[in-house]
C-alpha cells in the first residue's frame, strides 16, 4: 500500500493594522479572504484614522510573528505573505528578517505591489503637495526605485473613470483597466481591492490580467453601493457581489 503526499494549505499570511471601529486593514481582508487568513496585526486602532479621536495601542509584534511563522511551518502550511499598514519602520526590520532571514527594502523582494498613486509619491520621497495630474511622474519615479516586483497602482483618475494600472516587471509593459469614478472617499478600498486580488490570483488561480480586472469591478460594484446607500464606511455585504467568477485559468 502506498501512501500519497497531501499538497500543502495554502495559506494568506496578511500583516496590517486592526481597527475596532471602520472597515479597513484586517477586518476588511478577513471579510474577503475568511479563513484563508492567518491574521498579524501591527497594531491595533481604535478606529480608522479619518476618525477624530482614534487611539493606536502597540502590541509585542515581533514575537507574535515569529510565534506565528513557527505554528505555520509545524503545520506544513504554504504562505502568501501581504504587507499593508505597518506601526513603524521597525516593523518592516522584523518581517524581512523573519520571513527571508536577510535585510532587504520590502518593495525590492516582493513580487507585487498594489501602491495608489498617492503612494507611489510618498515612497519616492515627494513631500509637495500631491495632485491626481502628476499620477505619471510618480508612477515614473516609483518604477525606478522598485524595478523588480509586478506593480498594480489603483486609483489614477481620468475624467470620469479611475483607473488600475498593471505595469510588468518582466517587460514594463503597462495595461490600464478603467471603472466609473464616484467623488467619494471611503478608508479602506485598498485593503478590499487587494484582497480581492489575492483571492482571484492565488486562490482561484485567474491569471493576473484577469484577477486584476474582476477586483476593479467588485471594488466598483462595492463603492456604487456604498453611495446609494448613504453609508460613511465601505458597506461590505457577502452578497454583493459574489466575490467568486466565472473566469478561468486559461
Amino acid at each position: 500500500m502506498t501512501t500519497e503526499t497531501q499538497p500543502p494549505i495554502t495559506k494568506i499570511l496578511v500583516i496590517n493594522s486592526f481597527p475596532a471601529n471602520g472597515n479597513a486593514g484586517l477586518k476588511m481582508v478577513m471579510s474577503v479572504l475568511g479563513t484563508h487568513v492567518i491574521p498579524v496585526p501591527t497594531l491595533l486602532l481604535s478606529g480608522i484614522g479619518n476618525m477624530p479621536g482614534f487611539q493606536r495601542f502597540t502590541i509585542p509584534f515581533a514575537k507574535l510573528l515569529d510565534s506565528t511563522l513557527t505554528l505555520a511551518r509545524q503545520n506544513g502550511q504554504s504562505l502568501v505573505v501581504y504587507v499593508g499598514y505597518l506601526g513603524g519602520a521597525d516593523q518592516a526590520e522584523v518581517i524581512a528578517d523573519a520571513i527571508i532571514h536577510l535585510w532587504h527594502h520590502l518593495l525590492t523582494i516582493a513580487d507585487l505591489v498594489l501602491p495608489n498613486f498617492t503612494e507611489t509619491a510618498l515612497l519616492t520621497g515627494v513631500r509637495e503637495d500631491i495632485v491626481p495630474e502628476n499620477a505619471e511622474t510618480y508612477l515614473s519615479a516609483f518604477r525606478e526605485l522598485y524595478p523588480a516586483p509586478d506593480c498594480i497602482v489603483t486609483g489614477i483618475r481620468s475624467g470620469d473613470q479611475v483607473i488600475n494600472r498593471w505595469v510588468r516587471a518582466d517587460t514594463g509593459a503597462v495595461t490600464d483597466f478603467a471603472h466609473p469614478y464616484y467623488p467619494r472617499y471611503f478608508s479602506g478600498t485598498g485593503d478590499l481591492f487587494a484582497s480581492v486580488v489575492i483571492r482571484f490570483l492565488c486562490l482561484e488561480n485567474q491569471l493576473i490580467r484577469h484577477a486584476i480586472e474582476n477586483a476593479g469591478q467588485v471594488l466598483e460594484t462595492f463603492i456604487r453601493h456604498s453611495v446609494e446607500a448613504g453609508r460613511a464606511d465601505l458597506l461590505i455585504t457577502p452578497e454583493l457581489p459574489h466575490l467568486s467568477t466565472n473566469t478561468t485559468n486559461a
